[in-house]
């Protein structure tokens, strides 16, 4: 759910105020308000896939006045059951909350295993450090093996990410079709869907919260899991992005 930037140019503008004559009194110019003030945030297009079967045209409609306006929306009536969205955060929480022993055969920032545990993932080349561990299993085209996943994740993982596939196919078809093309253009021809992964991010109590700063603290929300493909909660949030030769969707 995106903020929107204020253009320092456009907005920034000063008054010089004539100095007073021996006369009259000095007072004080109205300040004019901060360039660096954001624009209060709108509420995201909140669409709901229930009505896809009743009248397609409409919901179609929404999706592409959504992506051209606010360029990401929320799904309603997704088909992800909440509760397996509340078991999926339950794992991530029981796997962080174990002991170093049992996550450390996890941890590794080698980008060819299916599954990896790390915190940061740009350490080393980041100015700063961001306060989370997070958890990546890559689930399609070639899930790892039961064996491969660990324990708090196993079954669960799989169940979500099947649930959450299942949801990104609807949305896809609904974004080719507010594009004016076949409804699995998307997913067959432009590759969005080629693969899946899955990204589970623990944000652990910071010790010195006030020497935080930036949008990736987040001191109240323990956990959050997600599956981007090639998954929010409750309600899902979509978003269409293509850079340069990589294209995908994040749900």
């Amino acid at each position: 759910m995106p903020s929107t930037t204020p253009r320092l140019a456009s907005r920034a503008s000063s008054t010089l105020a004539s100095p007073p004559s021996p006369t009259s009194s000095a007072t004080s110019p109205t300040p004019s308000p901060s360039p660096h003030r954001r624009k209060p945030r709108r509420p995201s297009p909140v669409i709901d896939l229930a009505k896809a079967d009743v009248d397609r045209d409409h919901v179609v409609s929404q999706v592409r006045s959504a992506a051209e306006s606010a360029g990401l929306f929320q799904v309603v009536n997704h088909g992800v059951a909440g509760e397996l969205m509340d078991e999926m955060l339950a794992a991530v929480r029981r796997f962080n909350e174990q002991h170093v022993e049992a996550k450390a055969p996890y941890h590794t920032r080698d980008l060819g295993s299916k599954v990896r545990f790390f915190s940061n993932f740009d350490l080393f080349q980041s100015p700063a450090a961001q306060w989370r561990d997070t958890v990546y299993v890559e689930m399609v085209p070639d899930a790892p093996s039961p064996e491969e996943i660990p324990p708090p994740f196993r079954g669960v993982a799989e169940e979500f990410s099947a649930a959450v596939w299942r949801l990104g196919e609807r949305v896809t078809e609904l974004l080719s079709e507010a594009l004016g093309l076949p409804a699995g253009y998307l997913a067959r021809d432009a590759g969005c869907m080629d693969g899946m992964s899955m990204a589970a991010q623990y944000y652990p109590p910071c010790p010195e919260p006030e020497k935080t700063m930036g949008t990736s603290a987040r001191h109240g929300t323990p956990t959050r899991a997600s599956s981007p493909f090639c998954s929010r909660t409750r309600p899902a949030a979509c978003r269409r992005c293509s850079r340069g030769r990589r294209s995908g969707l994040t749900i």
